[in-house]
């Protein structure tokens, strides 16, 4: 049998239960050596959520299944490859359309047999019912946070988030008053960003200033003390970066 290796870890779950790539390739790879599977190729998505289908490997992986360079597929745990009902049911639907068998490890099943289809099927009910489950308790407690007046944002620029606090990083600060009154002056985010990049200034991880980045940024009212969350706008109690007035002229608010 010649299969595929197909394993994934985002940033949060790695952080949360100690999943790392390395791991899962080494249980599969033990696990298929034991059963003298050869192995075709590890696929493998880093940082990548099961939300969706949009990821590289998991794409990849399916333009080979395509030219038949695999008879089987396995994971180390069937999250891995989706969370989504409808995913997974879709997927299964290709698998079964090019005759791929699709087996989890942890699970101990595979799609050959009619329990195991329905095993699966209802598996995934529960991987989706677990991600929408985390994302209702991580709004509720991001909610409760912005009632606070405490930040909700990792990354703001002009701000270092340390905990509770967002305390003023003063070279990016003075980026930002730039950015606001080169914005007066145009009222354009495309020219401000073109004046920026030609400046030399980049954005908080670096890269070139877009229109899309100084419109956040000059619409965002963090900069005069305020967090705003789920169409709120809650009074914070960090160090204003802009003035009511300049905020007020550059979004076009009457005084």
């Amino acid at each position: 049998m010649i299969i595929a290796l197909y394993i994934r870890v985002s940033t949060q779950e790695q952080a949360r239960e100690g999943i790392s790539l390395a791991a899962q390739e080494n249980l599969l790879r033990e696990y298929c050596n034991m059963l003298k599977y050869d192995i075709y190729r590890v696929y493998m998505d880093d940082g990548y959520s099961a939300k969706n289908m949009n990821r590289p490997a998991l794409k990849a992986m399916i333009e080979d299944m395509k030219n038949h360079q695999f008879d089987s597929i396995m994971v180390w745990k069937l999250s891995r490859i989706s969370r989504s009902v409808f995913d997974l049911l879709t997927l299964l639907k290709e698998f079964d359309k090019y005759d791929v068998k699709f087996v989890s490890y942890s699970e101990q099943f595979d799609t050959n047999t009619a329990v195991g289809k329905l095993l699966l099927t209802v598996l995934a009910s529960v991987a989706e019912f677990e991600r929408e489950t985390i994302a209702d308790n991580v709004k509720t407690a991001l909610t409760y946070r912005a009632n606070l007046g405490k930040p909700t944002a990792t990354q703001v620029l002009g701000y270092l988030r340390h905990e509770e606090i967002l305390t003023i990083i003063p070279t990016e600060a003075k980026l930002v008053q730039e950015i606001f009154r080169e914005y007066i002056d145009c009222y354009n985010y495309s020219e401000v960003a073109r004046r920026m990049n030609k400046k030399g200034y980049r954005g908080k991880r670096g890269k070139p200033f877009g229109c899309c980045q100084i419109k956040i940024i000059i619409t965002n009212p963090i900069y005069i003390g305020i967090n705003r969350w789920d169409k709120k706008e809650i009074m914070s109690y960090h160090e204003k970066i802009i003035s009511e007035e300049l905020f007020k002229k550059a979004n076009h608010m009457s005084f």
